[in-house]
């Protein structure tokens, strides 16, 4: 046996990609320069999902730290001052009574309430990479602004490094183009490579399929590969193609925390901002109510005295009278424009000067 069929034995630990190319290498007699672009297209394929890795982990450590401290606030200080909204004995805005509903439920339950909703998450991503639901889960992945662009740039530079890799080895484009599927992540550009192969064995040229799907594949990757296959070096332009998306990946994975920074910022401030907007709303609207009423107070004192006259009847009959007396006295004086005395005293003459 030759050292292509011993490795087609084991397809967990050698997968199609090993297998073609030293097979492809033993019938040229070009063994080694495969085995060596094989390992470089190890590397790269490594490099590339070290980036894609690294710049995820920046957000879900940014995304867990924020649930882990939305989560110690409903457990651990909210429990704390809920016994100040039992003591104001007034109704609550929604947003406090949902809040203080979701702090007691975890109070109570919070034994399973907390591993059931771990248990509803790994649901969640098992099901998402159900072969029945991927389709649209990438689907929808390509159309996010800056995840989709990275998706998009990823899939093609595995795609054209292999490619590249596979038709420089001397492997007919029919059987690269059947081996290069199979390393594609998204299933969308899984499934046009896998209709690209079918019309391609059947005669066709890649660019004219290629052309069909301009939101997949990029105007100037197409027009590249339509040179290449007019001057016959789509193995070197497939490389090209393969350092120019690994650069843009690079580019992408580099940037990609300082474009997410100022949305996770946002996020976090906001679920923050409204966990305290809805403990304060509260003392927010007594503080108002105490502002108009010391403000009603000074604008009308003896308004503000009237309502804190004692409850005896005679007494409160006449301070009453004396008051609205006061009130009327102090209007007069200020109509006749002159500084009056006090109330019960005669106000002395004006003297007139010596000219008069």
């Amino acid at each position: 046996k030759t050292l292509a069929d011993g490795m087609a034995e084991y397809p967990r630990s050698f997968s199609k990609v090993y297998v073609s190319l030293i097979r492809a290498g033993e019938a040229s007699g070009s063994l080694q320069k495969n085995l060596a672009q094989l390992s470089l297209q190890l590397q790269k394929d490594h490099e590339l999902t070290s980036k894609i890795r690294g710049a995820m982990m920046y957000p879900a450590v940014i995304l867990a730290t924020g649930l882990l401290v939305t989560v110690g606030i409903f457990v651990f200080i909210l429990p704390s001052i809920s016994g100040i909204f039992a003591s104001l004995q007034v109704e609550l805005p929604l947003p406090t009574k949902l809040m203080l509903w979701v702090s007691e439920t975890l109070q109570a339950d919070g034994i399973v309430i907390l591993p059931a909703f771990v248990a509803a998450v790994w649901a969640l991503v098992h099901v998402l990479r159900l072969k029945a639901v991927r389709p649209l889960t990438h689907r929808v992945i390509l159309r996010i602004p800056v995840i989709g662009k990275l998706s998009q740039q990823t899939n093609l530079a595995r795609f054209t490094r292999l490619m590249g890799t596979l038709l420089q080895s001397g492997i007919p484009i029919q059987d690269a183009l059947g081996i290069s599927e199979t390393v594609l992540k998204n299933v969308r550009y899984r499934e046009l490579f896998r209709r690209v192969h079918e019309d391609v064995v059947r005669g066709k040229t890649l660019s004219s399929l290629l052309e069909a799907e301009p939101h997949l594949i990029p105007t100037m990757a197409l027009r590249l590969i339509r040179v290449g296959e007019e001057t016959g070096t789509l193995g070197e332009m497939f490389t090209y193609l393969a350092n120019f998306y690994e650069v843009e990946v690079d580019d992408a994975t580099r940037n990609l925390p300082a474009l997410l920074e100022p949305l996770l910022i946002i996020g976090i401030g906001a679920m923050v901002g409204g966990l305290a907007l809805a403990i304060l709303s509260r003392f927010i609207r007594s503080s108002d109510r105490s502002e108009k009423h010391a403000h009603s107070t000074r604008l009308h004192p003896a308004r503000s005295d009237h309502r804190r006259l004692p409850r005896d009847g005679a007494v409160r009959h006449r301070l009453f009278r004396l008051f609205h007396a006061q009130e009327r006295h102090r209007r007069a004086r200020r109509a006749a424009g002159g500084i009056a005395p006090a109330l019960g005293r005669r106000a002395r003459p004006k003297r007139r000067g010596r000219n008069e």
